[in-house]
């Protein structure tokens, strides 16, 4: 067909049509060639034959049009536009596949045909892509000609100046017409982006990377292009500082941006940002962070980190969330920890009547929160401060009860990757409770179990398991599991050298913790509770 060979590509069509009697790409070469051949009524009886195996075959139906048109059968024409319409329901990638496949076979005039009744007739923005494969089929179509040539020019033009959302170019044939369109634009930012997402998809970064400085070279004003560099200079370059000017370039290019926005903060929540300055941006930009509830519960989180727990609570109860992936028990466990930490405070200002009350509170989940509480979740920590407000109130059976229930649990630690493995504090709690029980060999079995479990896994090398699902934090940039769980480590030696009221150790392992992650909630609550020496 690319050859004009007509009357071989026929015969190689119908063998192929005799080998697969459903082959549509071959009924719709086969009425071509015919066609081109003046075989107009074997061309029509192929169309035909090729409806009845494959009704939605729009290739066929674009030449069915076209030979009605040349036999000036008008309204058989229009009758068969209608009905290629009707099933395509103008959907530029169903116009996509069935364009393509003109262009391989170098049937060019048959794919303007097809993307031209898009552009025409399409009631909603018409993919970029539309406009790349009218510009090559336009400058392929006859090289030299003047007329086509400028045709092409424009359609690559307009593919430059067309809206890029939603524009994920991901065909071996786009890699061909993008790179085309390139050299006869080289002013085409656009195209270059498209590579680069397209280079991203397939692993190849480094192409990615090139192509997308080319499109931020062209056109400094588009901020995906920014938001995308920032994400690959993090993850494949580790280069968390360009990392950060790509990133605020492509907020402050578009400050409307909630999705950049989250990014831009758990950017900033990466490089260890101060709460303080985070908790600003937050702020300033409040608008945006109550757009998302995973922006918003961030939010949230600082208020907490930073002691200000009614408020965090407030906040929570005040606003109804959705789940969502990789943010499987963080309202929860906001909502949890707020009620725990303004429990902690009433229980110092001995108003033990509040810190009970708060505490069941927090073993129920409001309907607010998008998601119940998981089946066997532990509670270790609520449980042992309801024992201790007891306790202080007076009622120690009531407080024996609680300690009891403290208790519950594994004893054995595992690295926490998932929301629902156990946490490394209700080790800690058991062991307080057993402590309060009277039985202070359990106790400190359990804190040395802390510290050596900590020593022992420093060093460990952590990868995700293939089918990880609900893991705690977003994957926008990726982590080295590895020293996450260095920290880990130096956490669980921490509360098991709180736990021997070795407090100086115990103080040195929450620092280091914190040094690299200030958001670390255990770090810093026990780091709290070396404060409050009328808790230990």
């Amino acid at each position: 067909m690319m050859r004009g060979h007509f009357e071989l590509a026929a015969m190689h069509a119908g063998l192929a049509i005799d080998n697969n009697a459903h082959h549509s790409k071959a009924y719709t070469l086969l009425a071509m060639a015919l066609k081109k051949q003046g075989l107009i009524a074997e061309a029509e009886n192929i169309l035909i034959t090729a409806f009845e195996q494959d009704l939605f075959n729009l290739g066929a139906s674009v030449v069915y049009i076209a030979l009605l048109k040349q036999m000036e059968r008008k309204s058989d024409a229009e009758e068969e536009l209608g009905r290629l319409w009707q099933l395509s329901r103008g959907d530029d990638r169903n116009f996509m596949e069935y364009g393509l496949d003109f262009m391989d076979a170098g049937m060019y005039k048959a794919a303007i045909a097809l993307f031209t009744l898009l552009e025409q007739r399409s009631t909603h923005v018409v993919s970029p892509m539309i406009y790349y494969y009218l510009g090559c089929s336009y400058a392929w179509l006859q090289p030299g000609d003047e007329v086509a040539k400028e045709k092409s020019r424009v359609y690559f033009e307009k593919a430059n100046k067309a809206d890029s959302y939603l524009c994920f170019p991901n065909r071996l044939q786009d890699i061909v017409v993008l790179e085309y369109a390139i050299l006869q634009n080289p002013s085409d930012a656009k195209a270059a982006y498209y590579l680069g997402n397209l280079f991203y998809d397939k692993r190849q970064y480094e192409k990615a990377i090139d192509y997308w400085l080319l499109s931020a070279r062209l056109d400094p004003s588009f901020p995906t292009v920014q938001r995308n560099l920032g994400i690959a200079f993090f993850n494949k370059r580790n280069n968390p500082k360009r990392a950060k000017i790509y990133f605020e370039r492509a907020f402050n290019l578009d400050t409307m941006d909630a999705r950049v926005f989250m990014e831009l903060d758990q950017l900033y929540k990466r490089l260890n940002v101060p709460l303080g300055e985070r908790l600003n941006f937050l702020c300033k930009n409040e608008e945006l962070t109550l757009q998302r509830d995973d922006t918003y519960l961030e939010y949230v989180t600082l208020y907490n980190l930073m002691g200000s727990h009614r408020k965090a609570l407030d906040m929570l109860m005040s606003r109804k969330f959705h789940p969502w992936e990789g943010g499987e028990g963080k309202v929860s466990g906001q909502y949890v920890l707020a009620l725990v930490e303004e429990a902690k405070q009433c229980i110092l200002a001995s108003e033990m009547d509040q810190a009970i009350e708060l505490l069941k509170t927090a073993q129920h989940y409001p309907h607010n929160l998008g998601e119940g509480k998981l089946f066997g979740t532990l509670e270790n920590d609520i449980f042992y401060w309801m024992g201790i407000a007891y306790e202080r109130s007076g009622s120690e059976d009531k407080a024996n009860e609680y300690f009891k229930a403290a208790t519950k649990g594994k004893i054995t630690l595992a690295n926490a990757m998932y929301y629902n493995d156990q946490q490394p504090d209700k080790l800690y709690y058991q062991g307080l409770a057993w402590q309060k029980l009277g039985d202070k060999v359990q106790a400190k079995q359990l804190f040395n179990q802390l510290v050596a479990h900590g020593k022992a896994h420093e060093n460990d090398q952590i990868e995700i398991e293939y089918f990880a699902v609900s893991l705690p934090n977003l994957l926008i940039f990726d982590e080295d599991l590895s020293f996450r769980n260095r920290l880990n480590c130096y956490y669980l030696q921490g509360l098991g050298h709180l736990g021997l009221e070795q407090y100086e150790r115990a103080e040195f392992c929450f620092k280091e913790v914190l040094k690299a992650d200030n958001t670390h909630v255990g770090a810093i609550v026990h780091a709290e509770l070396l404060k409050q020496n009328a808790l230990l």
